[in-house]
Order: C-alpha cells, then structure tokens, then sequence
C-alpha cells in the first residue's frame, strides 16, 4: 500500500517521476497476493503507466516522446516486476525443495523399513518354523533311540546356516529365491510335520524376479499352513490358465474365521503379487483354506 502511494497519490506533485516505484508495487503485487488475480493486478500496474504518462503530459515534450518513454518504460518496469518477484521466489522456493528433500527420505526410510520388515517376516518365518519342527521331532527321536535323530539334526544344522545367510542378505536386498527349492522344501517340511502333501506345477520360463517372487510367496504360504492350522493333507499347484500363472495352496484344518490368528502372511502375499502386476485371493469353506495368487504371463512390460 505504502508502494502505491508512492506510486499514485503523489503522481500529481512528481509527474512520471513517481512511477519508479512501480516495478516495486508489480513485484510485491506477484509476492504478496495469492490468488490468480494477481497476474491481473500486475497487468494493471504496468498499463497504468501510459496511461498516467499520457494523462500529465507536462513532464515531457512531445506526444511522440511521450509514447516512446511511456512504452520504453512500462516493458522496464515489467521486466523489472518480474525480476523482484523472481529473486523472491529463488528463497521460497529452497525452502519449499528442502522440505521435499526431507519429506522424500522419510518415505525412502520407511519404505526400506517396510521392506526388510516384510521380507525378514516372509524369508524367516518358514525356517524358524521348520527348525522348530524339526527340533521337535529330533528330540522324540532321540526319547526313541532311533537313527534318523541324527540325519534331522544334521538337517536342523543345515536349516541354521541358511536361515543365518537369509537374514545376512536381508541387509543388502531382497534375497533371490529358487523356486524349485522352494518347492522341494515345502513337500518335505509339511512331510516332516506330519501333512500328507502333493505337489504339482507346470513349466515356464519365468523370468528370475518372478521365480523369486513366486517362491516368497510359496515360503509364506507354507508357513501360515504351519502356524495357523491343524493341516492334515496340502495341496501346492502351479498352473498356467487364462494368460495367468497361478501359485495355489489348499489345505484342511483350517481355525474357523473367528478363532483365527491375525497375522502379516497375507498382506505381505498380496504386496508381492500386486507387484508383479496381479492379484491375490483366499477361500474358506468349512475346515479348508485355499490361497490362489495369480500373476500375469508373459509379464507386463514396464512403462
């Protein structure tokens, strides 16, 4: 306001002395004012000048003179508006891209949290299962005096080390799976807990990251059929229909919808296969659960 003044109220004593100040109020109009409006306001500002030039023709001599300096003056002024304006906006706008900075590690931090929380729940959850198991079936064994005690240990010793690497590759990334390993772990380790267990699955050349995803998802399944149910018979597909691979496991003893424990299993299922482009769904009907995780192949291309 006081800009204004300057500029306008004392036009009349000054002449076009006064409308120097007029690339500092079209400045400050473009700072201050927040709406859209202010391109309007600023326009007005910069025509003001001819107009006013015009308006008091006693400072200079000549109408053409008159038109040449208040054109010459206005394009200055304007030019001078927008370079304030300009300057001002440089400290805002640091301001503003630091704070993006920030906000960007925070989200990168969290995300990388969320993830070795994801995969040290999926990649570790089967093992540690399967060494309990195994522990627990090495021990009655040993009660028994049978042989095979010592062949679960050396397995039991095996599972250890692999569980310790997991957990080493977790720091570094997502740990590469082999699903066929996956696989052949799944049979014997439901085998050892007593699960009657068939397997069957079709080839494709699915690409590495897809194997390692389909494996993680196969680890995790494996390990809810362990913690969650009192499963008796289990069934592991891997089909291709319908343009789809899809990963599925089924089994029996299911805890009834009420009664069941809520876990990270199938969130961290569905994450996985959201990623590959698909899609994740469960059935219930009576003591059977069936998880079906479904992916696209061949797979989508990356945009």
């Amino acid at each position: 306001m006081a800009q204004a003044v300057l500029c306008f109220v004392v036009y009349p004593v000054f002449g076009v002395v006064s409308l120097g100040f007029l690339a500092f109020l079209a400045g400050s109009v473009l700072l201050l004012v927040r709406r859209p409006v202010r391109w309007v306001l600023f326009a007005v500002i910069v025509a003001s000048l001819p107009g006013l030039t015009l308006l008091k023709p006693g400072d200079l001599s000549g109408l053409a003179l008159q038109l040449l300096w208040s054109v010459y003056a206005a394009t200055t002024f304007a030019a001078a508006g927008l370079l304030i304006y300009g300057l001002s906006r440089f400290d805002r706008t640091a301001a503003e891209l630091d704070l993006a900075r920030r906000d960007l590690a925070t989200v990168a931090v969290t995300r990388e949290r969320l993830r070795i929380a994801r995969d040290a729940h999926d990649t570790l959850g089967l093992g540690l299962s399967t060494i309990a198991l195994k522990s627990d079936l090495a021990q009655t064994l040993l009660d028994r005096d049978d042989p095979r005690a010592h062949r679960e240990i050396v397995h039991m010793l095996h599972l250890t080390r692999t569980a310790a690497s997991d957990a080493e590759s977790l720091v570094h990334g997502a740990p590469a799976l082999d699903l066929d390993a996956e696989l052949a772990t799944a049979r014997d380790v439901l085998t050892t807990a007593g699960v009657a267990t068939t397997v069957s699955r079709t080839d494709l050349p699915l690409d590495a990251a897809t194997r390692s995803e389909l494996a993680a998802i196969l680890r995790e399944a494996i390990t809810n059929v362990l913690r969650h149910s009192t499963a008796r018979t289990c069934r592991i597909e891997l089909a291709y229909r319908d343009g789809e691979v899809s990963l599925i496991v089924d089994n029996d003893g299911a805890a009834p919808s009420g009664r069941a424990t809520p876990g990270q299993g199938l969130a961290n299922i569905a994450a996985r296969t959201t990623r590959l482009g698909g899609s994740m769904n469960t059935e219930a009907d009576a003591d059977r659960f069936t998880i079906v995780a479904g992916v696209p192949f061949p797979p989508k291309a990356e945009p």
